[in-house]
């Protein structure tokens, strides 16, 4: 059966939040994403076993949203889909298992990733339908973009905040991350880097989006330090954190065999994927164990990551994920964060949910590429304390 290999990928431009990609709904930029990938390497939409597409917030995909891509993207009713809701981890949890799905046989080619159009998430009534229409009086609407743990009723800022500041990871250096993940996006773009992944730049109203929509050039620490903290969060800023995003991201696996008889070179292969939980605060550090325990099982060190992303769903969560990953090694911890990150993260290029994990995904593979080759290993938090890690040898 032969292992599952990367054959290539794309996402969306980002737009922020009531943005120029606000008229979308999800599963419209992932029919966009998939249509993309699958004309550039040629492969018929009959080919496609399985879609399978991460949403982090069902209801603004309503319905199926992976099955609504499907048709979206031109491909056969027959194709199969699966929705995966697994927070933050949505889409690299979708492309793991397209990998198992591969590995054992059951397609020889795949779609997976994710998309969430954040901007279109409707408020929530809560009221029970058991009898008919709800007695008179006031229904109260529930906003889930609070961002808050149902586990501890706390905003996810305030505590990613305090375990930031456990872990000696204070304001500053959240900020100073942050900036420099605006300076790193920018270099990048500038030098064309993001052209091989940015391959849908959908129509927004004031033409195609060109760059993703949060990126600031004018960011600096010093304004960031500037900034009112949120949600009671000892640390976090609406600028040390990304924004609400709108966006997709997909990757087309496929068998070994299938990349060697129709003549097309892997990007990567899938060398492993996890996925752990933990305590429900756990965000800002469980992206490291679960890279750490991927590593332990493949038989590899952090220092033979040749790239590394690890999501910035806050600033913080990179800062203390890699003081964990590096164990207070500080010559290893200056080396990997040369190698994290290195073109920018999601504090600049945006965090729609249910993409992240599938863009980060591709991000790493196509930079170690860009380096010669090598392992990429990215790794991304999900809500109320999960984690998902991935690792691709890039020839």
């Amino acid at each position: 059966m032969g292992g599952a290999v990367i054959l290539g990928g794309a996402r969306t431009s980002f737009g922020r939040f009531g943005g120029e990609l606000a008229g979308y709904a999800s599963w419209e930029l992932a029919g966009m994403v998939i249509r993309t990938c699958l004309d550039d390497l040629g492969i018929a939409g009959g080919a496609v076993g399985e879609v399978i597409l991460g949403d982090a917030v069902l209801a603004s995909g309503a319905l199926v949203p992976a099955r609504r891509a499907v048709f979206e993207a031109g491909l056969p009713q027959e194709t199969d889909s699966f929705t995966v809701d697994r927070a933050c981890c949505s889409g690299m949890t979708a492309i793991g298992l397209a990998a198992q799905k591969i590995t054992a046989g059951e397609h020889d080619v795949v779609v997976a990733g994710g998309a969430q159009a954040m901007s279109q998430t409707p408020w929530l009534l809560r009221a029970p339908r058991t009898a008919g229409r709800p007695r008179a009086g006031n229904l109260e609407a529930e906003d889930i973009l609070l961002m808050r743990s149902p586990l501890s009723d706390a905003p996810i800022a305030k505590y990613v905040g305090e375990v930031a500041i456990s872990y000696g990871v204070d304001r500053a250096a959240q900020d100073q991350w942050a900036a420099q993940s605006h300076r790193r996006y920018f270099a990048a773009h500038d030098a064309g880097l993001f052209d091989d992944e940015m391959r849908v730049r959908p129509e927004g109203r004031n033409g195609p989006l060109e760059v993703d929509e949060q990126a600031r050039r004018d960011t600096d620490a010093e304004k960031l330090g500037g900034l009112k903290t949120v949600y009671r969060s000892p640390t976090v800023t609406a600028g040390n954190a990304p924004g609400l995003n709108d966006g997709a991201a997909v990757v087309v696996l496929a068998s070994e065999a299938y990349a060697k008889s129709h003549g097309l070179t892997p990007l990567g292969r899938v060398v492993g994927h996890t996925g752990m939980s933990g305590a429900p605060d756990s965000s800002a550090y469980l992206p490291a164990h679960a890279l750490q325990r991927l590593l332990d099982v493949a038989g590899y060190k952090v220092k033979d990551i040749a790239v590394l992303e690890i999501n910035e769903a806050f600033a913080a969560t990179a800062l203390v994920s890699l003081k964990v990953l590096t164990e207070g090694d500080h010559d290893l911890r200056r080396d990997v964060g040369e190698r994290l990150n290195p073109n920018g993260g999601a504090v600049a290029i945006g965090h729609p949910t249910g993409a992240s994990g599938a863009r980060i995904t591709l991000t790493a593979a196509l930079e170690a590429r860009r380096r010669g080759g090598g392992l990429a290993a990215a790794s991304v938090c999900g809500g109320f304390g999960q984690a998902d890690a991935i690792l691709i040898d890039v020839a």
